[in-house]
């Protein structure tokens, strides 16, 4: 299933689930949990906070109703459900807070808009993960936080059964994260795991909407079933759940690390490193004999071609560069693909460990991109890995869903 079909699952499985009033109230409602989240959460008057999955607006209505000098925003997909938020925030006379509908990926606002982010029993419908923790971490201020509070799987509970349960009502639901899956996420996107808690939520699900449970649990450990406690009764079915609540805190730079700028020939011996730098963690190693090939070759290479096909962003410490992307201009025949003829390759985009996750690799990818539109370059074209492809959808990236196989000739 593709991410919009799961999007659209999802809104529609959450419009037949609000429409339910009281049975979906029993699914999501505790109130010693949203006390001790609004505790929790330490809200000071001025801030601004999304509600990302606001539903109903369990959290976004106590949060603004409580702190009147503070602007809480709800984010959800489902309209029906935003436009009754609305009209009981009018009734109730609450100015302080708005609900927002978007399409389920992209969120609609500016870089660093927000002091808080937080998101209660919503994520584990969210089909690229990746690029939604990117994007909380994009609208989120630097030092900015972000709160989840999702459902975990237990510890014992290595197939997932949980999943393949949860999945009974066709209503999106992905994958439930485990805490270090969470930071391991968080992580690659500048944001650093701060304090958190644990809970429970007792969850029913009416029969009728899981078909083909039966199979499920007889598919399963029954030890594994038997950790969450699972009843069944004549109409309905319910498990108990361990919930993650852990908050995150968005990376500040040093001022230093702001700049991004092109490189020139009198940074060709640092380019020289960071290329066998960046070749040597991707390959994991290289043959001697290369690698003393590449490094006699690189500095004609960079002579002959950079600032004219080849541009090189990079982020300095002082003298030294601790970050940068090569931008390498490819001239084609022109095509419906890109009109002009002129597109662009991104390569080599490292930044030396200790400056990991402090921004660095984003701030030169917006650089990059600023030039590019300068350059009137139709299209630009890069191989992301696990780590890299968050970064990447940030800024503006997409899968490309070629027709064609991609495939390559070897001259060795």
């Amino acid at each position: 299933m593709d991410m919009r079909s799961s999007i659209e699952d999802t809104r529609k499985g959450f419009e037949a689930s609000f429409a339910t009033g009281d049975f979906y109230n029993r699914q999501t409602q505790d109130s010693q949990h949203l006390e001790k989240i609004l505790q929790f959460l330490q809200v000071s008057d001025g801030m601004r906070i999304l509600d990302l999955g606001c539903g109903s607006g369990y959290l976004a209505f106590p949060m603004a109703k409580n702190n009147p000098d503070i602007e809480v925003i709800g984010l959800d997909i489902v309209s029906d459900t935003l436009r009754a938020n609305r009209s009981r925030a009018n009734k109730e006379g609450i100015k302080n807070l708005t609900f927002v509908s978007y399409d389920g990926i992209d969120f609609p606002f500016e870089d660093d808009s927000f002091d808080l982010v937080v998101t209660r029993y919503a994520l584990h419908h969210f089909p690229d993960i990746g690029h939604s923790v990117g994007e909380m971490s994009r609208v989120l201020k630097e030092g900015g936080k972000l709160f989840i509070s999702d459902p975990c799987p237990n510890e014992c509970d290595t197939e997932r059964f949980v999943d393949d349960y949860m999945r009974l009502k066709k209503d999106g639901h992905i994958k439930f994260y485990t805490k270090d899956e969470w930071k391991s996420l968080c992580g690659k996107c500048d944001l650093n795991y701060v304090d958190g808690f644990e809970s429970c939520i007792r969850f029913p699900k009416k029969k009728n909407t899981a078909y083909g449970y039966e199979e499920v649990l007889a598919k399963h450990n029954k030890a594994v079933i038997e950790s969450y406690d699972l009843t069944e009764t004549d109409a309905e079915l319910f498990i108990t759940e361990r919930v993650n609540n852990l908050l995150f805190r968005k990376n500040k730079m040093t001022g230093v690390l702001m700049n991004a700028e092109k490189a020139g020939t009198e940074d060709i011996e640092d380019l020289v490193k960071l290329r066998l730098s960046y070749l040597l963690e991707d390959h994991g190693s290289l043959d001697p004999q290369d690698h003393a090939a590449i490094k006699m070759e690189l500095p004609g290479y960079f002579q002959a071609h950079l600032n004219k096909d080849l541009f090189v962003f990079v982020i300095r410490d002082g003298q030294n560069i601790v970050s940068c992307a090569f931008f390498l201009i490819v001239e084609k025949p022109m095509s419906p693909a890109f009109i002009n003829g002129r597109t662009g390759m991104v390569l080599n985009v490292y930044t030396c460990p200790s400056y990991r996750r402090k921004g660095c690799a984003k701030r030169i990818m917006e650089e990059l991109l600023s030039e590019a539109k300068k350059m009137e370059i139709s299209v630009i074209e890069l191989k992301a890995t696990e780590d890299g492809y968050p970064l990447y959808r940030s800024v503006g990236f997409m899968e490309d869903d070629s027709e064609y196989h991609r495939m390559k000739w070897k001259n060795r």
